[in-house]
């Protein structure tokens, strides 16, 4: 099997859902032919856009993460290391869920103790957080600097596409809401 494959295996093998190169029209390209020629992981996990638009429930930051990685090209190691940095995260979400607390006792009988409820619940966000940022750091430092422009540029696509969606008004950008400063609007 060819380092490409052994790719494509690996991702497959952790999605469930990814074809790979032997199954691809794209051939030995492996999966970055599958995804070029509009492969089933090119359209997501909630419908052909792979957007996130109206009927369609957001993207989980996984599944972002895999598609946006799977078209720069992994070698098999790098593709056992990102397996390897989201099976972690997800290891760490699914003890964030086993750990979760309501801070009950923030509901005296006599006060509500804001401070305390607040505590409780930022420190569980942290973790959230913390554990998001140590995602991304295992997958930058898996990959090369090309395959680095890559991602950025696959991964926050889909966050520019919905932005410039949320800033337009019948065709025209929005002042003032960062996208249309300075746009004369015809003027």
């Amino acid at each position: 099997m060819n380092r490409t494959m052994l790719a494509g295996v690996a991702l497959a093998a952790m999605l469930g859902t990814m074809t790979v190169a032997g199954a691809c029209p794209g051939g030995d390209k492996g999966m970055q032919g599958h995804m070029a020629q509009g492969g089933a992981s090119d359209k997501g996990m909630h419908g052909a856009s792979g957007e996130e638009g109206q009927g369609h429930q957001p993207k989980h930051l996984v599944r972002k993460i895999i598609d946006a990685v799977s078209k720069t090209g992994l070698s098999a190691k790098q593709a056992e290391a990102v397996t390897e940095a989201v099976n972690t995260f997800k290891m760490q979400k699914m003890e964030m869920m086993q750990n979760k607390v309501m801070p009950v006792d923030a509901f005296g009988d006599d006060a509500f103790d804001a401070a305390y409820f607040k505590k409780t619940m930022q420190k569980q966000f942290d973790a959230k957080i913390d554990a998001k940022i140590a995602l991304f750091q295992s997958v930058y430092a898996v990959l090369t600097p090309e395959q680095r422009k890559i991602f950025k540029r696959e991964f926050t696509a889909p966050m520019v596409r919905k932005m410039i969606k949320q800033n337009m008004v019948k065709g025209y950008m929005m002042p003032g809401k960062g996208m249309g400063k300075g746009c004369s609007h015809g003027k």
